[in-house]
């Protein structure tokens, strides 16, 4: 395939990620995207034979730019579930909000598509100043309604900012009385043309914790992405492990708090444009596990309900499974999560902090 090409998609044994095209009908100044409104369009005839290459089953996800702009977005889409993949959308939601969109959307995948959208602000003020576009935020609250009435997973991504931090939780009560059932808070990454509006790691840390709890509260399901661990460590299990994904440039202090912590294989680490602007503050060392965060060893590979793009951490019985079966189960267990992408992590007893309830279980660190 054209090495262009190349660059626009990622394919991963079961996982495909296209990014469909450069073209957006928001201009947000803090895109993560490069090249954002360019001109490139992923070929129809390229992405159906991408598509043709995955075993059934597999995973597909649109990106862009706005994938929903792509020409053939439909047809698309109608490829990957004539061939019984599943499929998520990453979008402004904006033209979810168009009914005559929006049923065609759900027709094609029997209301079972995940869409992954992304609110920037509290109000439609601080929403369509963000994404330079009026009426961005109208179009997006008429889009998720769409949205969740019906079976279409969906899940609102908060990208934090300095104009938006200090609503972080009052966004969270947003995206829970929208009935949403997913949300993710993400660190701004490629900083280095938005620096005005980048927060440093202190500032974000208690307003991020607070909203975290809310949503668990309400029974979202959490993702933290784009972040180091030391943010918010007692919701380690929440954060994503997209750096390998993305293969993103990331820096640790090495020298200094990252290289005595006991998380550093598995952390995401600052993006270098953040170091640039306020060097590795805000980082610390995990020395110890919060209890909550770490979960009981699998019976067997089945049950250890490894999570796609996530961390888990994982304890070994108390010697009531044999040594043999545990090697098999640990085998077996990193083995799904290389499959998933997952991140899986052994920790010993002795940095598990104390404050855990029942009996104190026997870990290993690998």
């Amino acid at each position: 395939m054209h090495f262009e090409l190349k660059q626009k998609y990622l394919k991963r044994d079961n996982l495909l990620i296209l990014h469909l095209t450069d073209r957006c009908n928001n201009r947000c100044d803090f895109c993560m995207v490069e090249k954002i409104h360019g001109s490139f369009v992923f070929p129809y005839d390229a992405a159906i034979s991408l598509v043709d290459t995955l075993p059934i089953g597999s995973k597909v996800d649109l990106f862009g730019g706005e994938p929903t702009m792509h020409p053939n977005f439909f047809d698309i889409l109608n490829n990957i579930y004539t061939k019984g993949m599943e499929c998520s959308v990453a979008t402004n939601g904006r033209y979810f909000s168009k009914r005559k969109f929006f049923k065609r959307v759900a027709d094609i995948t029997k209301e079972s598509l995940y869409v992954r959208t992304s609110l920037y602000g509290l109000s439609a003020t601080e929403h369509d100043l963000a994404t330079g576009v009026k009426g961005s935020y109208d179009e997006l609250m008429a889009g998720l309604n769409n949205i969740v009435a019906t079976d279409m997973v969906c899940q609102v991504n908060i990208v934090i900012t300095k104009k938006n931090i200090s609503s972080l939780e009052e966004m969270t009560r947003l995206i829970v009385n929208k009935k949403v059932g997913r949300i993710k808070f993400g660190l701004l990454i490629n900083c280095s043309s938005c620096p005005t509006i980048v927060p440093s790691l202190s500032e974000i840390r208690n307003n991020l914790i607070r909203s975290v709890k809310i949503a668990k509260l309400h029974g979202l399901k959490v993702t933290i992405e784009k972040a180091p661990l030391c943010i918010a460590p007692e919701y380690m299990n929440n954060f994503s492990g997209e750096r390998d994904l993305g293969q993103w440039s990331r820096v640790f202090d090495d020298d200094g708090n990252c290289g005595d912590c006991l998380m550093r294989r598995w952390c995401d680490g600052l993006d270098p444009d953040y170091v640039n602007l306020f060097g590795t503050k805000g980082i610390s060392k995990i020395l110890k596990i919060h209890p909550t965060v770490v979960s009981p060893f699998p019976l067997n590979v089945q049950s250890a309900n490894v999570k796609f793009l996530k961390l888990n951490l994982f304890c070994l019985p108390d010697g009531k499974t044999s040594l043999g079966m545990c090697e098999k189960i640990v085998s077996g267990v990193l083995e799904e999560g290389r499959k998933k992408l997952a991140r899986i992590a052994f920790v010993p007893d002795s940095q598990i902090r104390s404050e855990r309830i029942g009996p104190a279980r026997n870990r290993l660190a690998i």
